[in-house]
Protein backbone atom coordinates (compact mmCIF):
# COMPACT_ATOMS: atom_id res chain seq x y z
CA UNK A 1 0.00 0.00 0.00
CA UNK A 2 3.33 2.22 0.69
CA UNK A 3 4.76 2.25 -2.96
CA UNK A 4 2.25 3.68 -4.52
CA UNK A 5 0.92 6.21 -2.25
CA UNK A 6 0.02 9.40 -3.02
CA UNK A 7 2.20 11.70 -0.83
CA UNK A 8 -0.10 14.65 1.10
CA UNK A 9 2.35 16.59 3.52
CA UNK A 10 6.53 16.30 2.55
CA UNK A 11 7.98 17.50 5.46
CA UNK A 12 10.54 20.49 5.22
CA UNK A 13 13.94 20.73 4.53
CA UNK A 14 15.82 19.32 7.47
CA UNK A 15 13.38 17.02 8.68
CA UNK A 16 14.57 13.73 7.54
CA UNK A 17 13.62 11.85 10.91
CA UNK A 18 11.37 14.13 12.69
CA UNK A 19 7.09 14.61 12.13
CA UNK A 20 6.27 17.87 13.66
CA UNK A 21 2.64 18.33 14.57
CA UNK A 22 1.79 20.66 12.17
CA UNK A 23 2.42 17.84 9.45
CA UNK A 24 0.14 15.65 11.34
CA UNK A 25 -2.83 18.15 10.62
CA UNK A 26 -1.41 18.89 7.21
CA UNK A 27 -1.56 14.77 5.91
CA UNK A 28 -5.18 15.03 7.48
CA UNK A 29 -6.36 17.87 5.51
CA UNK A 30 -4.37 16.36 2.66
CA UNK A 31 -7.06 13.83 2.07
CA UNK A 32 -10.22 15.11 0.65
CA UNK A 33 -13.03 15.74 3.30
CA UNK A 34 -15.43 13.35 1.45
CA UNK A 35 -13.07 10.70 2.98
CA UNK A 36 -12.24 12.02 6.36
CA UNK A 37 -14.83 9.93 8.22
CA UNK A 38 -14.77 7.22 10.69
CA UNK A 39 -12.93 4.69 8.97
CA UNK A 40 -10.18 7.31 8.50
CA UNK A 41 -6.56 5.73 10.50
CA UNK A 42 -3.21 6.41 11.00
CA UNK A 43 -1.01 3.65 9.85
CA UNK A 44 2.94 4.02 11.06
CA UNK A 45 5.88 2.08 12.50
CA UNK A 46 6.31 1.37 16.17
CA UNK A 47 9.60 3.79 15.82
CA UNK A 48 7.11 6.26 14.30
CA UNK A 49 4.82 5.74 17.13
CA UNK A 50 7.20 6.40 19.97
CA UNK A 51 9.10 10.02 17.62
CA UNK A 52 5.57 11.15 18.37
CA UNK A 53 4.87 10.42 21.88
CA UNK A 54 8.79 11.80 22.92
CA UNK A 55 7.28 15.01 21.51
CA UNK A 56 7.39 18.17 23.57
CA UNK A 57 6.52 21.70 24.02
CA UNK A 58 8.63 24.64 25.41
CA UNK A 59 7.46 23.71 28.69
CA UNK A 60 8.82 20.11 28.54
CA UNK A 61 4.97 18.76 28.03
CA UNK A 62 4.13 15.98 25.91
CA UNK A 63 2.43 17.15 22.72
CA UNK A 64 0.88 13.22 22.30
CA UNK A 65 -1.11 12.94 25.63
CA UNK A 66 -4.57 10.85 24.52
CA UNK A 67 -2.27 7.52 23.89
CA UNK A 68 -5.51 5.29 24.49
CA UNK A 69 -6.17 2.84 27.90
CA UNK A 70 -6.01 -1.18 26.88
CA UNK A 71 -7.73 -1.65 30.22
CA UNK A 72 -10.92 -0.46 29.01
CA UNK A 73 -9.98 -1.21 25.01
CA UNK A 74 -9.39 2.48 24.03
CA UNK A 75 -6.88 1.92 20.73
CA UNK A 76 -4.46 4.50 20.03
CA UNK A 77 -5.53 7.98 18.45
CA UNK A 78 -3.54 10.59 16.57
CA UNK A 79 -6.20 14.18 16.25
CA UNK A 80 -8.99 11.87 17.38
CA UNK A 81 -8.08 9.39 15.01
CA UNK A 82 -7.18 5.58 15.65
CA UNK A 83 -3.38 4.65 14.81
CA UNK A 84 -2.42 1.26 13.58
CA UNK A 85 1.05 0.11 14.33
CA UNK A 86 2.19 -1.86 11.71
CA UNK A 87 5.77 -2.50 11.41
CA UNK A 88 6.46 -3.04 7.59
CA UNK A 89 5.82 0.39 7.26
CA UNK A 90 9.29 1.80 6.64
CA UNK A 91 10.73 3.99 9.64
CA UNK A 92 11.63 7.71 9.47
CA UNK A 93 14.72 8.48 7.27
CA UNK A 94 15.23 10.75 4.52
CA UNK A 95 12.18 10.56 1.86
CA UNK A 96 10.86 7.91 3.64
CA UNK A 97 6.72 7.35 4.00
CA UNK A 98 6.96 7.01 7.78
CA UNK A 99 3.15 7.44 7.83
CA UNK A 100 -0.36 6.61 6.12
CA UNK A 101 -3.47 8.34 7.18
CA UNK A 102 -7.33 7.63 5.36
CA UNK A 103 -9.65 5.27 4.68
CA UNK A 104 -7.45 2.14 4.15
CA UNK A 105 -10.54 -0.02 3.57
CA UNK A 106 -10.19 1.46 -0.23
CA UNK A 107 -7.18 -1.26 -0.15
CA UNK A 108 -8.53 -4.41 -2.29
CA UNK A 109 -6.93 -7.55 -2.39
CA UNK A 110 -8.03 -9.79 -5.68
CA UNK A 111 -7.34 -13.63 -5.88
CA UNK A 112 -6.93 -14.52 -9.37
CA UNK A 113 -7.06 -18.31 -8.74
CA UNK A 114 -8.12 -20.81 -5.69
CA UNK A 115 -5.37 -22.36 -3.19
CA UNK A 116 -3.71 -25.27 -5.35
CA UNK A 117 -1.75 -27.97 -3.00
CA UNK A 118 0.28 -30.88 -4.12
CA UNK A 119 2.16 -33.38 -2.43
CA UNK A 120 5.58 -34.30 -2.69
CA UNK A 121 5.74 -37.66 -1.55
CA UNK A 122 8.80 -38.74 -3.17
CA UNK A 123 11.01 -35.79 -2.73
CA UNK A 124 10.64 -37.14 1.14
CA UNK A 125 10.14 -41.05 0.97
CA UNK A 126 13.45 -41.64 1.82
CA UNK A 127 13.27 -39.57 5.48
CA UNK A 128 9.84 -40.99 5.71
CA UNK A 129 8.24 -37.93 5.00
CA UNK A 130 5.80 -35.99 3.21
CA UNK A 131 5.87 -32.60 1.49
CA UNK A 132 3.41 -30.13 0.75
CA UNK A 133 3.65 -27.10 -1.33
CA UNK A 134 1.00 -24.43 -1.95
CA UNK A 135 0.37 -21.82 -4.76
CA UNK A 136 -1.83 -18.91 -4.69
CA UNK A 137 -1.98 -16.06 -6.99
CA UNK A 138 -2.54 -12.84 -5.70
CA UNK A 139 -2.38 -9.19 -6.24
CA UNK A 140 -3.70 -5.79 -4.35
CA UNK A 141 -4.06 -2.32 -4.68
CA UNK A 142 -5.29 0.83 -3.78
CA UNK A 143 -8.74 2.32 -4.72
CA UNK A 144 -8.33 5.63 -6.45
CA UNK A 145 -11.34 7.29 -7.02
CA UNK A 146 -9.67 10.55 -8.22
CA UNK A 147 -9.12 11.82 -4.88
CA UNK A 148 -6.96 9.25 -3.62
CA UNK A 149 -8.83 8.20 -0.07
CA UNK A 150 -5.37 7.75 1.60
CA UNK A 151 -2.16 9.79 1.55
CA UNK A 152 1.18 9.45 3.19
CA UNK A 153 3.55 11.42 5.02
CA UNK A 154 7.30 11.42 3.76
CA UNK A 155 9.96 13.12 5.34
CA UNK A 156 12.48 15.51 3.18
CA UNK A 157 15.32 14.36 1.48
CA UNK A 158 17.89 16.44 3.24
Amino acid sequence: IMTNMTVGRQAAGGNTTPFPFDDVFRTIHSVDIAYRNARCKWMMPDTTVLALRLAKDGQGRYLWPEMGNVQIGQPISLASYPVVVNNDVAAMAASAKAASFGDHSAYKIRRVSSLTIVRLNELYAENGQVGFLAFLRADGGLVNAGQNPVKAFQNSAT
